[in-house]
């Protein structure tokens, strides 16, 4: 509308949410003389769709600068997050904290406690759905009358109806020790924002992705790769994050995606992505091999995408399997203005192979990815489908 000098107008909008999450409404005002005012207003809309959460925060409770409110205030209003998962070292002193920001903010926002498993020498774990009790972390000393082994926190935490993920295995001076020894657990921290996924220089994400792809090679289970922040300042919180797509938002749902690893990673783009209608982390069932339809879906609303990949592993019962491993299509978008990608790929599969995404876009929403190459770039990666 037309504002007289001195006066002011009303504009109101009706806005139709087509699934549940979280999300930000834009508006920008526009005047002669270069006069442009803009705003925005998040909002949470309950039902099914999509959320996503932080699950590695760190909090005054160990060696984060923030208090549990301040890193949820910033995941919640500034990165638009559903839920954060506090793992502070050793600790679970943020419960009774954790439990208050989940009541205050009404459903809309969970706050849970884990903790992060921290062993001198040894490197670290998460610990997701354990909040009674801190899980071994005594690795390679004498526990009743026993050297303790990640093996035996890992079956510690199973047993406490917990799920085991392996954080930053190659972090430097924090490094695993016992990567491709330890069995029955859920995952991997592949993207630790501390570093770039696509930074190789220090080798901290890309070393665990490779190991991720490896230990799935061998194909005594499945293993996912899950993006953390690890942020131990309040600003971090959601830089990356996963993001799944939920009946609505609980604590068991999200418990329920971080154990069947449905979701995927992400500082910014957006995927959909299945194989004949088989979602990430699940299977698909056939008889011998033949050609499938790879249904692939990238988008990014606030930068523009540059590249979407599918990458092909192969089960052989050995870690050496991660020589099979291939790029079998690459789509190069740099320069085509193109914030979303939809194809479908006729390709020919067979038993024991399975398939991730990669999609980069030319910015990161909720940062910077963490440091070295790549900084700055929008990255999502899914969970395989496995044949």
């Amino acid at each position: 509308p037309a504002i007289p000098a001195g006066e002011s107008r009303t504009a109101t909008f009706s806005v139709l949410a087509l699934e549940g999450g979280r999300g930000l409404l834009k508006a920008t005002v526009e005047a002669a003389g270069d006069v442009r005012l803009s705003f925005s207003q998040a909002l949470s809309i309950s039902g099914q769709g999509y959320y996503a959460g932080d699950d590695h925060s760190h909090s005054k409770n160990s060696d984060g600068s923030g208090t549990i409110r301040q890193n949820v205030d910033s995941a919640f209003e500034n990165k638009l997050l559903n839920w954060l998962y506090s793992t502070d070292h050793n600790k679970i002193t943020q419960k009774a904290e954790t439990v208050a920001e989940t009541n205050r903010l009404d459903g809309n926002f969970i706050s849970i406690t884990g903790t992060e498993i921290t062993s001198s020498g040894k490197g670290h774990a998460l610990a997701y759905g354990v909040s009674r009790f801190v899980p071994e972390y005594r690795i390679g000393q004498t526990v009743d009358g026993r050297v303790w082994t990640w093996q035996d926190t890992i079956d510690q935490v199973n047993d406490n109806g917990g799920v085991f993920y392996v954080a930053h295995p190659n972090y430097p001076g924090l490094q695993f020790s016992e990567p491709y020894d330890i069995r029955n657990y859920t995952g991997i921290e592949v993207w630790n924002g501390f570093y770039h996924a696509l930074d190789p220089d220090q080798d901290v994400n890309t070393f665990a992705f490779d190991y991720w792809d490896k230990v799935n090679c061998r194909g005594e289970q499945k293993f996912f790769g899950i993006a953390n922040s690890d942020g131990h300042n309040a600003g971090k919180m959601g830089d990356p994050y996963i993001k799944s797509e939920l009946a609505e938002l609980t604590y068991d749902n999200i418990q329920s995606i971080l154990r069947s690893g449905q979701y995927y990673g992400s500082n910014g783009p957006e995927i959909r992505y299945n194989i004949e209608g088989v979602g990430m982390a699940e299977t698909l069932n056939l008889t011998g091999e033949g050609m499938v339809d790879v249904n692939i879906a990238a988008f990014d609303p606030n930068y523009e995408l540059t590249s979407v990949k599918l990458i092909k592993n192969m089960v052989t019962g050995s870690v050496d399997g991660i020589a099979h491993k291939e790029v079998v299509f690459e789509k190069d978008l740099s320069g085509d203005g193109t914030h979303e990608f939809r194809q479908t790929l006729r390709l020919p599969v067979k038993e024991n192979e399975f398939y991730r995404l990669e999609v980069i876009s030319e910015g990161g929403t909720t940062g910077n990815g963490g440091k070295g190459q790549g900084q700055g770039l929008g990255f999502a990666f899914s969970n395989p489908i496995w044949i």
